[in-house]
């Protein structure tokens, strides 16, 4: 499983109209409130799993970018296409908080063309890849989520694809059928509760069954302190992404704020 993973009713989410509460504002065409540039060069190449190859042979990885051909299967080849014709033979900018590797060496960063073209949004916004968070992998996090959401909703490369829909929380057989896979699942909070400081967020009546959210005590920490509550989240649609479980029920483990995002409901 992978080593990291975001912050009923009788109403379901098929009869809502749905929005990201504060993701409205369109994202910007340049980037933005990015971090302090770590490096830069030229783009000599791309390989699969949105990997730059530099002319001084450093390789780099677009972070929170998801980059498992398992799950995105031949959109993968599309997704290196894209990015090629965006950035190759092209200068880059990389910017992070610092300087981080993988665990296969490569830089870890966004990635700035020269002409002010943020990578990750433009591939994001033609729906040639979707974002994945972790609790160290975040920066940008909000901007990039908003861009998805618009080509979500405008149905533009994997999106049109029922494949890549988000799973419905009380679809408990879908959702556990992506056991060991990253999902993204909404839902309407139908109970929740902080246990020995964890939270558990709940969709349906049965916690022993149904899906279930966990943040765990040290990761809810870093949840703004009314998020703490279990009465912040009663009652609140939510999209969750992050890898599924099963303890009881299916399960996924939110360990960073931004593995959740609330909903805007309207009939």
């Amino acid at each position: 499983m992978p080593r990291r993973t975001r912050y009923n009713g009788a109403m379901t989410l098929r009869t809502l109209i749905i929005v990201v509460i504060g993701l409205l504002s369109p994202a910007p065409a340049i980037a933005d409130g990015l971090p302090g540039r770590v490096a830069e060069g030229r783009v000599e190449g791309v390989e699969p799993g949105a990997i730059l190859r530099l002319d001084d042979g450093r390789r780099v990885r677009l972070a929170l970018l998801e980059d498992n051909p398992a799950v995105t299967g031949s959109l993968t080849d599309s997704l290196t296409g894209t990015l090629g014709a965006l950035a190759a033979g092209r200068r880059v900018t990389l910017h992070w908080p610092t300087e981080q590797h993988d665990r296969h060496g490569r830089l870890v960063a966004h990635a700035v063309r020269d002409d002010g073209v943020w990578l990750q949004q433009a591939l994001i916004a033609e729906g040639a890849a979707r974002v994945v968070t972790f609790s160290d992998e975040r920066t940008a996090a909000a901007a990039l989520l908003a861009v998805e959401d618009t080509a979500r909703r405008a149905g533009h490369g994997l999106w049109g694809s029922a494949a890549f829909a988000p799973l419905a929380a009380l679809d408990v057989a879908a959702v556990d059928r992506m056991r060991g896979r990253l999902a993204v699942v909404e839902g309407v909070v139908a109970s929740a509760a902080v246990v020995r400081g964890r939270l558990y967020l709940n969709f349906g009546q049965d916690w022993r069954t149904d899906v279930t959210v966990s943040v765990r005590p040290a990761a809810l920490r870093t949840f703004p302190p009314e998020a703490r509550e279990a009465a912040h989240w009663q009652g609140r649609a939510v999209r969750v992404r992050g890898w599924v479980q099963r303890y009881n029920g299916p399960l996924i483990e939110a360990d960073h704020p931004e593995a959740i995002e609330f909903l805007a409901v309207e009939q």
